[in-house]
């Protein structure tokens, strides 16, 4: 799936993918009832277990006008249905004993003027008491609560606690939660006792308990939940979920990460500082720099300056009449780590000769390849990317090196000559060691 997000401001995590992970151990294949996602920032957990549990009808929940506009755009971008409603957890979760109204995201009004300039609007409709009610409530909740206050209002109210405590996040749960009801969610390991305590105070029993720890070796980071309301069943503790051995992601943390399938590209809702405008999601589609469109046009609709634009970094054209300001020297590629297969998030752009030749590289057929390693962009196919330390990186991308490099497709194999960098070779000297200027 694809997730937009502000390029400056918060940005999801690991953390997510891993309670995502967790939360798919407990539900069954054919789980449905309505789901509630506290904290949604821009939706990737709400979104990935609707992605995969067709049957669960989803509501995304953000205090941040701008988290709501976002979550909203990436349910339709995916096309997975959401409800999203702008409001502030703890008003919310009291405004079932008052059969009062909330307010949802509709992306046909705008906003009132908000914290954020790039605001989605929001109209408010009555609910009834049942209309509350979710089988299950998940979140990746703000937790820090320690440290100087980020400057940055978006930041700060994704990351501290300050703006939704442990007790009021519990107790909002156990609210909007029908009788047996799960609540699912993560938190700073270290708070253990408390959590323990105020889950306790409002009828939660403690179902299911998992740890992340870092390294090996390390104190455990992250605690994950399970926790149902009136419940008699006797706790599951899950074998520790060790992120990182040897340096390098474990097993099991990059079959999350492939499970997940995620990449992330930067929103902007107001590129010109204007007053944001409609917008459709044509006007999302992935930058080309191909024949028949400059740099900055819609590929879909071929009108400049889109709205929402996502960041293609490298597309592979006819080389041949190019005139290139720098040379390469291939031999510089074993001491450069990979820089060309990490960082920024990108496009490899796949033919069906190529997906051919990497089925047989991985010893897949090629539909088995096309499910395990690509995504559909568009009409297009490219491979997955996966979380790391500088960004992203290929899918393919092991230990340091590429892990099908005789069968890399020809966009690899062209590196660093790609159109892209022919105007660009500053940027390109700082990724790649093997450039010099002519």
């Amino acid at each position: 799936m694809t997730f937009f997000q502000l390029s400056e401001g918060y940005r999801y995590n690991s953390d997510t993918l891993y309670l995502y992970d967790f939360i798919s151990r407990s539900l069954r294949g054919n789980a449905r009832g309505r789901v509630l996602d506290v904290g949604c920032g821009c939706g990737v957990l709400g979104l990935l277990l609707a992605r995969d549990y067709s049957n669960l009808k989803l509501t995304s929940l953000d205090v941040q006008p701008i988290n709501c506009e976002i979550t909203a755009f990436n349910a339709k971008f995916n096309g997975v249905k959401s409800e999203t409603i702008n409001e502030d957890f703890t008003k919310y979760s009291n405004l079932i004993s008052q059969g009062s109204e909330a307010s949802l995201c509709d992306e046909r009004r705008k906003h009132p003027r908000g914290p954020s300039k790039t605001t989605r609007p929001a109209t408010r409709t009555k609910f009834s008491d049942s209309d509350f009610k979710f089988e299950y409530v998940i979140s990746n909740p703000p937790f820090y609560d320690f440290g100087t206050p980020s400057p940055e209002p978006h930041v700060e109210i994704s990351r501290s606690a300050r703006h939704l405590p442990l007790r009021a996040l519990v107790g909002g749960a156990a609210s909007v939660l029908e009788p047996k009801g799960k609540f699912y969610f993560c938190y700073d390991a270290r708070f253990l006792g408390e959590i323990l305590a105020v889950l306790n105070e409002f009828k939660f029993k403690l179902t299911a308990l998992r740890f992340v720890y870092p390294k090996e070796g390390a104190d455990a980071k992250i605690a994950m939940f399970e926790a149902r309301l009136n419940s008699k069943t006797p706790t599951k503790v899950h074998p520790p979920l060790v992120a990182r051995i040897g340096g390098e992601y474990s097993e099991e943390t990059r079959a999350i990460f492939a499970k997940a399938a995620t990449e992330s590209r930067d929103y902007n809702s107001n590129l010109n500082g204007e007053k944001s405008a409609e917008f459709t999601l044509a006007q999302a589609e992935p930058i080309t720099q191909s024949a028949g469109f400059r740099d900055g046009e819609s590929r879909a609709q071929g009108e400049t300056s889109p709205r929402h634009e996502i960041k293609e970094k490298s597309n592979l054209n006819d080389n041949s009449n190019l005139n290139y300001p720098f040379k390469f020297d291939p031999t510089k590629c074993e001491l450069c780590g990979g820089k060309c297969c990490t960082g920024e998030s990108g496009y490899i752009w796949l033919t069906p000769d190529e997906i051919s030749a990497l089925a047989a590289a991985t010893n897949t057929t090629a539909s088995e390849f096309r499910a395990l390693y690509t995504r559909k962009v568009g009409v297009r196919v490219s491979l997955k990317e996966k979380p790391h330390a500088q960004g992203f990186a290929c899918v393919f991308f092991e230990d340091g090196k590429c892990s099908v490099y005789e069968a890399r497709p020809a966009q690899c194999r062209s590196f660093p000559f790609w159109d892209y960098y022919a105007n660009r070779v500053e940027e390109l000297e700082k990724e790649c060691i093997g450039v010099t200027r002519l």
